[in-house]
């Protein structure tokens, strides 16, 4: 009998210890805002009049004459003509459907999926960049996000120690609301 109790206790207890991240290891984490990928997005947003004059066109172009074809995701392009339907048809199009209808969790296959910092703050991690990052340059609210883990600091802070799933719930609904 203490084994059925203990067994789910003790599977919550893992999951938790997958979502705390330690200190060494989230050091090498930065903001979102500093990564390449959203530099991109933040440009093509600035360029889209003439996106011929953005770094991801630029990015596209220079794989194409390196490699023989660009790419994006699955998306092959062997010519400057194929990229251009790609920035007019996948990116710009993209824009545009976030602009007018908001970010719509229906339309991707997943949504964004981010951690909390030592000090609260949203780093973004794995899945659902591009939507994510054009979301924030164009100020479309709210983004969902899945919380894949926190800085065990933040946890001990915000939470305490031990399993509080409620808490832990209260307090990521303080920085969604915090960042909405």
């Amino acid at each position: 009998m203490i084994d059925i109790v203990r067994r789910p206790v003790l599977r919550l207890a893992n999951a938790l210890e997958s979502f705390l991240i330690e200190d060494d290891i989230y050091q090498n984490i930065k903001s979102f805002s500093c990564e390449r990928k959203y530099k991109k997005v933040s440009n093509i947003v600035e360029n889209r009049a003439d996106f011929k004059n953005s770094i991801w066109y630029s990015d596209l172009v220079s794989c194409l004459q390196e490699n023989g074809f660009a790419r994006h995701k699955k998306i092959y392009m062997r010519s400057e003509s194929e990229i251009d339907h790609f920035m007019t048809s996948y990116v710009l199009r993209l824009i545009d459907s976030l602009e007018q209808e908001g970010y719509d969790v229906a339309r991707g296959k997943d949504f964004g999926t981010a951690l909390i910092g030592k000090d609260g703050s949203i780093h973004k991690s794995a899945s659902g960049d591009h939507r994510f990052y054009f979301s924030r340059v164009l100020g479309i609210k709210p983004v969902p996000l899945a919380i894949s883990g926190v800085h065990e600091d933040w946890y001990r802070e915000n939470v305490g120690t031990g399993l509080h799933p409620r808490r832990l719930k209260q307090q990521l609904r303080a920085i969604g609301q915090a960042y909405s």
